[in-house]
């Protein structure tokens, strides 16, 4: 099974792919590694992943997040995912990033987001080639509900 998280500051939207379909979804806080520790993560996931959902089944892990735009900050929830989810293999990314595939697939394109924060990117298909680095939620708050 794989599992694919789109996390903000603000919630997290959470999606079980098995047999290449979809088989799950739910909803959890966000998870900015800016504001939680490794151990934190693994507080949340332990009280707000749904019992229903073996650890130890799920294969892959791709996390999408808001403050993962740096090596640092995907250790830190690369590290709890890798104690929750013993059996996985995990890559950890940026929102925009996923954002960007999301949209385009395997094609170039500018994409952005607006929510809690914003940040803009133009994507070559496979990676950010270009980007405005985020204000976050403080300044770089257009589109925030808040």
């Amino acid at each position: 099974m794989i599992l694919v998280a789109d996390s903000g500051s603000t919630n997290t939207d959470w999606v079980i792919i098995k047999n290449n379909k979809i088989s799950f979804s739910f909803n959890t806080l966000g998870i900015n590694p800016f504001f939680i520790g490794s151990k934190g993560v693994i507080a949340q996931l332990q009280s707000d992943i749904p019992k229903s959902i073996s650890p130890n089944e799920i294969s892959k892990i791709y996390f999408y997040g808001a403050g993962c735009s740096n090596l640092e900050m995907q250790n830190i929830i690369f590290n709890a995912l890798n104690h929750f989810f013993p059996n996985a293999i995990i890559e950890v990314n940026s929102d925009i990033l996923g954002a960007a595939r999301a949209l385009f697939f395997k094609k170039k394109g500018i994409a952005g987001i607006l929510g809690t924060g914003s940040s803009t990117c133009f994507y070559d298909g496979d990676k950010i080639i270009k980007n405005i680095t985020p204000l976050g939620y403080i300044l770089g708050n257009e589109g925030g509900g808040d």
